[in-house]
């Protein structure tokens, strides 16, 4: 999807250019807040982390623990370089790593009362949850025009009714390095602006919905539309086979296969 505006206008340069054009952008949204900062995906590692959880416990005399499933949790390491190309460039980035950073912190509300001086009683109205998008690999996991009774509360709603695609996270660290290599633009007295800024970033997945769920029935055609659709691409073939199938159902529902899995005729 092209975006709608252009994000990176400081000079226009070839990766700009390139970034607005193709919509390499990797994007924080604070959910609550409003904050947001995007950045050229000049990515430099990129590592998914699945992890399931099952518990144990022994039998006597037997070979082998029971094994009870818990969960499954996602994680995301993320790092990304942040190069500047001019003086401008370089202050807006600043700009932007300032804005992430103040995204790990919580919103806090006003919340007065008559007995203090000043009438201010600053709360913790809502935690630092995050939404981030970074092309197909990092997108929402909900497919689009399900038809499911409650679909509403599987909405994404931020701020009123806007709709921000991309996973909640919570941001579990993020480490700013300025690389002190290139430079800095020397802005006058006390004030430097970094040639090249390095960031990391830990992220832990919130699922929205719970992966594995299927619409409606097992066929094919449903499959496609399961909870858990990560990267765009949907899912392998049932039967092995490269690339999407045709009108042939390959399906496990077809071939009886559900039915030997949930017992009975379906």
């Amino acid at each position: 999807m092209k975006p709608s505006t252009i994000l990176f206008d400081l000079g226009m340069t070839v990766e700009s250019v390139y970034a607005n054009a193709n919509n390499y952008v990797l994007s924080f949204h604070g959910f609550y807040n409003g904050i947001r900062a995007d950045f050229k995906a000049f990515v430099t590692s990129y590592l998914d982390d699945y992890s399931s959880q099952w518990s144990t416990e022994q039998p006597y005399g037997k070979a082998d623990p029971r094994r009870q499933f818990g969960h499954t949790s996602r994680s995301i390491q993320i790092a990304w370089d942040i190069p500047a190309a001019n003086e401008a460039e370089a202050a807006e980035n600043l700009r932007r790593v300032s804005a992430l950073a103040q995204m790990l912190y919580p919103v806090y509300e006003n919340r007065g009362y008559s007995e203090a001086d000043n009438n201010e009683r600053w709360c913790v109205a809502a935690p630092p949850l995050v939404v981030v998008k970074f092309a197909n690999l990092i997108q929402g996991m909900k497919p689009d025009g399900l038809n499911l009774a409650g679909g509403d509360i599987l909405q994404k709603r931020f701020l009123g009714s806007t709709d921000l695609p991309g996973l909640i996270c919570t941001i579990e660290d993020l480490t700013i390095s300025h690389n002190v290599s290139p430079g800095f633009f020397e802005m006058g007295v006390e004030t430097l602006y970094p040639k090249l800024m390095q960031v990391s970033c830990t992220l832990t997945v919130l699922h929205e919905v719970s992966p594995g769920i299927v619409a409606d029935k097992y066929g094919r055609p449903q499959w496609e539309k399961t909870f858990g659709h990560n990267y765009g691409v949907r899912y392998g073939e049932t039967d092995g086979r490269d690339g999407v199938a045709g009108d042939q159902d390959n399906s496990l529902d077809s071939s009886g296969g559900i039915s030997d899995i949930l017992g009975g005729d379906g």
